[in-house]
C-alpha cells in the first residue's frame, strides 16, 4: 500500500508541475504581447526649452504643440541668417530632412549659402500669425525682412509651407518651400 501512496504523491506532484508550467507559459505570452503593444504605442513626452508644454510624439504622430515647434525651429534655420552664420545652420538645418530630400537639399542649400556669403545677405523671418498644422503639410504666415551688401530691402509677406513626415518618433522635413504673398 505504501508504495501506491508514493506513486500517487509523484503523480500529483508531476500534475501540479504541468499545471504551474502551463501557467508560466500562458503568462510568458500575455506579457509578450502586453510588451509589443507597448512598443507599437510608446509615447515619448518632449518639454524643450522655449515650450511652454508639453510636446507628445509616438511612432508616426507628433501632437501640435511639438509640431509648431518643430516649425519654429526649421523655420529659424532656414530663414533667419547672416553670411558668417549660414553654412552652420544650413548644415544643422540639412540633419531635419528626409534621407529622400537630403541629397537635392544639401546641393540647394550649398549653393545658397555660398550666395549669401558673396553677396552679403542678411535675413530674419517674423511669424505674424498662429502656425497652422494640417495632416502633413505646417502652413507658416509672417513677413520677411532682407538686407543686401546692407541695404535694407522692403520686408514682404510669406507662406511659409513645410511638408512632414514621423519616422519612428523622428520630426524629417520632407519639402519646405515659400509661398509668396505679394
Amino acid at each position: 500500500m505504501k508504495s501506491l501512496s508514493y506513486i500517487d504523491q509523484l503523480k500529483s506532484k508531476v500534475s501540479l508541475f504541468r499545471f504551474a508550467m502551463i501557467c508560466m507559459v500562458a503568462m510568458t505570452g500575455i506579457n509578450f504581447m502586453q510588451a509589443s503593444v507597448c512598443m507599437n504605442d510608446k509615447t515619448t513626452v518632449l518639454v524643450p526649452p522655449g515650450m511652454t508644454g508639453q510636446g507628445r510624439v509616438s511612432r508616426h504622430k507628433a501632437d501640435d504643440d511639438y509640431l509648431r515647434m518643430m516649425a519654429r525651429y526649421t523655420t529659424g534655420l532656414a530663414f533667419n541668417y547672416t553670411p558668417s552664420t549660414a553654412r552652420g545652420q544650413f548644415a544643422e538645418l540639412l540633419e531635419l530632412f528626409h534621407t529622400d530630400a537630403y541629397p537635392e537639399m544639401r546641393s540647394a542649400y550649398e549653393t545658397m549659402a555660398e550666395q549669401v556669403e558673396v553677396a552679403n545677405i542678411t535675413q530674419s523671418f517674423f511669424v505674424q500669425e498662429e502656425i497652422q498644422v494640417a495632416e502633413d503639410v505646417i502652413t507658416i504666415k509672417g513677413t520677411l525682412h532682407q538686407s543686401l551688401a546692407g541695404q535694407e530691402q522692403k520686408p514682404a509677406a510669406a507662406d511659409i509651407k513645410l511638408r512632414y513626415q514621423m519616422i519612428n518618433g523622428r520630426f524629417a522635413v520632407k519639402e519646405l518651400w515659400n509661398d509668396k504673398r505679394d
